[in-house]
């Protein structure tokens, strides 16, 4: 039941979606129809010694087209506007799902799965260079991270800044441009 919840909970706000749109329309004609010329009985006079007279007159409101088309398009916009929370909401979960099963992996020492738009490649997770800037892990033939965007720092005398990417001497405890802290790995 809870096992690949981000895909249901983005199959759900489809679902939402095109019930919400669906029903608005519905709703919007409703509206519209109401608005057809109809024939109404109306009362005349009356009182107490005088008999009251019943006549028809058509009755025709304008005014529930556009409350009808108002319900219409403006409850289907915001029934699709409102499904990008939900949805996103799933792809978050989904993306995150994706990314315990890769750290898993890459703890237990087995290979990291790297997902890019056209195929998915799968890498050694001996082959590993960590972030001087954000501690996160990076696959080696990558020469930036992937969260922090700082250039992998070779063996070398030189530190890249988190905040401002400034390389730095290895001895400098700060950076020369905007004053960050060194990270100690």
């Amino acid at each position: 039941m809870y096992t690949n919840i981000g895909k249901k909970i983005k199959v759900l706000a489809q679902v939402f979606t095109w019930v919400g749109i669906i029903g608005s329309v519905i709703m919007g004609i409703f509206l519209i129809t109401l608005s057809s010329p109809r024939e109404v009985e109306v009362r005349q006079g009356g009182g107490y010694f005088t008999p009251s007279t019943t006549r028809t007159e058509t009755v025709f409101e304008p005014s529930m087209i556009v409350v009808g088309l108002v319900v219409s398009i403006g409850g289907s916009l915001s029934s699709w506007v409102s499904s990008f929370v939900l949805y996103g909401f799933g792809e978050l979960i989904e993306t995150n799902a994706e990314i315990v099963r890769n750290t898993a992996k890459g703890l237990s020492g087995d290979t990291l799965t790297v997902k890019t738009e056209n195929h998915e490649t799968t890498k050694p997770t001996d082959d590993r260079w960590k972030c001087q800037a954000c501690c996160c892990l990076n696959i080696a033939d990558k020469t930036e991270c992937w969260k922090c965007e700082t250039k992998k720092a070779e063996d070398s005398e030189e530190w890249s800044c988190r905040d401002c990417k400034q390389l730095n001497d290895k001895e400098a405890y700060r950076c020369k441009e905007c004053g960050t802290f060194k990270v100690d790995i």
